[in-house]
This record gives C-alpha cells, sequence and structure tokens, in this order.
C-alpha cells in the first residue's frame, strides 16, 4: 500500500479539530497570504463528501520518482525509450531531493514534490508553510496546481509509451515506471477532480 490521500472537509478527519478551529485558522492563513494567493482561501467545510485514493506502493513509488527524474534532467538530456522504464525504489527518490529543493518551483512539480500534506482549492502555484490548527508545522497546496501536474505527468507518460496508459487499476505491481505512474496519477486525478467539484481539500493522511 502507500499513503491514503482523502478528499473531505478538513474536519471530517477522525484526528482533526472542531470545525470552528479550522475556520480560525483558514482565516488567519487567508488574511496573511491575502495579496499572495489574489483571491480569498475558501472551502466547504460543511461538505460531507468523503472519498479516498490508496494508491499501491510501487505505483505512488514510481509516480514520485518519474516527477522527481523529470525535474532534475539536464536541459536536452536524452531520456530512456519506452521500454528502458524500470520499476523504481523510493529510496531513489530522497537521493534526487537536494537538487528537487534547490529547483523548488523552478521545477515543474512542486505540488507533488516539495511534502505538502494539504492541497487546498486555491489557484496560485505556491505552497504555504505554516503551523496547523494545532501548532503542527504543515505544507499547504493549491489543489487546482496539483490537478495540473498530474495531467502533465500523464500527457509525459502517454507519449512515451502508449501501453503504459492502458495497465488495470486493480494491478499491484506495474511492471515499469511509467505503468505504476500513470495508474497511481489515475488514482489521485479522480480524487482531485471530485475534491474540486465539492468543494473540499485532499490531505494526506498516513
Amino acid at each position: 500500500m502507500g499513503f491514503r490521500y482523502q478528499a473531505s472537509a478538513v474536519h471530517a478527519h477522525r484526528d482533526a479539530p472542531a470545525k470552528s478551529d479550522v475556520l480560525a485558522w483558514r482565516t488567519r492563513i487567508g488574511t496573511k497570504y491575502r495579496d499572495q494567493l489574489g483571491a480569498p482561501l475558501a472551502w466547504d467545510e460543511d461538505s460531507a463528501f468523503m472519498d479516498y485514493a490508496v494508491p499501491y506502493y510501487a505505483a505512488q513509488s514510481a509516480l514520485l520518482t518519474l516527477a522527481a527524474v523529470l525535474t532534475v534532467r539536464k536541459p536536452g538530456e536524452t531520456l530512456p525509450g519506452p521500454g528502458a522504464w524500470v520499476q523504481p525504489d523510493i529510496r531513489e527518490v530522497p537521493a534526487m531531493r537536494p537538487e528537487v529543493a534547490r529547483l523548488g518551483f523552478a521545477g515543474p512539480y512542486p505540488q507533488l514534490l516539495l511534502d505538502a500534506t494539504f492541497w487546498f482549492p486555491f489557484e496560485r502555484n505556491m505552497i504555504i508553510s505554516e503551523p496547523d490548527w494545532a501548532g503542527t508545522p504543515a505544507r499547504c497546496g493549491s489543489l487546482a496546481r496539483l490537478l495540473d501536474e498530474l495531467d502533465e505527468l500523464r500527457l509525459f507518460i502517454a507519449r512515451t509509451n502508449r501501453n503504459a496508459t492502458t495497465v488495470d487499476d486493480d494491478d499491484d505491481s506495474p511492471k515499469d515506471m511509467l505503468q505504476g505512474a500513470w495508474q497511481a496519477s489515475s488514482a489521485l486525478k479522480r480524487l482531485c477532480t471530485a475534491a474540486i467539484a465539492n468543494r473540499v481539500p485532499v490531505m494526506l493522511v498516513e
């Protein structure tokens, strides 16, 4: 199994605080970052909608590794051909982390790779680093821009090896990085799309 992603009102998670605490935190953060966000920070904290995505470990590893590989590649570097994307080891991602962190938002996939644990429905491509309502350090990204990153990766996969897009969602051992990344991106894209439609955040929960 991989990490579990939940789309819901924040207070609906079993470990979350009262709705009033979430709304007070949202007001404070929204006020502090109003100029950067360009719009009020808002979502439907009364929503009863809840859904999950649990990408298989191998698939999530493939998605993160693919994003990291494409982030740190050098200009003009030749990428592997359709059959050369081997099944990754998730330990490869930390090895690339210093370069990913150095590039920051100059890299193509900050919402996936810069350690966000919440994605809220704001448009600006940024990650807010602030303590959450309980005082725990948190990184909050943009749900819309996360969906953009997933779409961009899926376009790359489809252009590189169309066969990778036919992997069964129930296959817990995709044969290579592109198949796994497609499978994980499918699960997350479905969840992000549902979250946007229902005006709720997505949270990464262990």
